[in-house]
């Protein structure tokens, strides 16, 4: 699931170390961490990423064990050395890995800009205002954009970033992560946009449409089963369409793991 949500860093807690089963041994901890690490290369991530990038560390929520210092209990842990870009980082605890490890991921500040419309509004003095998240880009006044897959050659859905607010303040640009609102000036009353467009800059021609994809999903519940033929809906962002599954290509489920 983290890795759908797009979670690029990630560390292993091997708890329980202190219940009778475990007894803090070290037999334990590498039967339930190299099952662990197993399970992931299956699910999609690389092997050399999880040797290499995935510390495991055996601790213990209820003793506090290699939570904030390490532990007493398991002399034989001697710690996990990461790469981290360029760099080799020593972890003993989980504070090592959130303080140390853990880095925040650059924002696509240089990517072609693209914010997807979760709301129009209409206000009195003021007019069309859109709001949405800043997926990637930098969303600027003064920029004529256009919202797609509504914008077609034939029936066009554009306009002008007149201001944009963010927090009731007016700013003079935002970035990736920023939700905001916009005042945008010039849309066609008989097709404005639509929650879930694509709000990209009229000079970007680098966004098509597509009639189909290949996904990755997991699945949490389903009455009855997943079949060439099975007709969902499909939710990405702000938007959703009905979409069709032509082919399974491969699946695994508890008893493939």
């Amino acid at each position: 699931m983290h890795r759908r949500l797009g979670v690029k860093q990630i560390c292993i807690g091997v708890n329980k170390m202190d219940c009778d089963t475990a007894g803090y041994k070290q037999t334990r901890y590498d039967e339930i961490g190299n099952e662990m690490k197993s399970m992931l290369v299956k699910v999609g991530w690389k092997k050399d990423f999880v040797e290499k990038n995935t510390p495991v560390m055996p601790i213990s929520g209820w003793m506090g064990d290699n939570l904030l210092k390490k532990s007493e209990n398991m002399t034989w842990w001697k710690g996990f050395d990461v790469e981290v870009g360029s760099e080799k980082i020593h972890v003993d605890t989980i504070y090592d890995v959130l303080d140390k490890m853990c880095r925040v991921p650059e924002r696509p500040v240089s990517a072609p800009m693209r914010m997807p419309i979760s709301g129009i509004y209409k206000i009195k003095g003021v007019g069309d205002v859109l709001a949405g998240r800043v997926e990637q880009g930098v969303v600027k006044p003064g920029e004529e954009v256009v919202f797609l897959p509504t914008h077609t050659v034939s029936n066009p859905c554009t306009g002008k970033v007149f201001t944009v607010e963010m927090h009731h303040s007016r700013v003079d640009f935002a970035n990736p992560g920023d939700n905001v609102g916009l005042n945008i000036k010039g849309l066609d009353k008989n097709n404005m946009p639509r929650s879930g467009d694509v709000m990209v800059y009229k000079k970007d021609s680098t966004l098509g449409q597509t009639r189909e994809f290949t996904a990755q999903i997991q699945i949490l519940d389903i009455p009855n089963e997943i079949k060439v033929g099975y007709s969902p809906i499909g939710f990405v962002r702000c938007g959703r369409a009905a979409c069709r599954v032509s082919k399974l290509t491969w699946k695994m489920g508890k008893d493939r793991v």
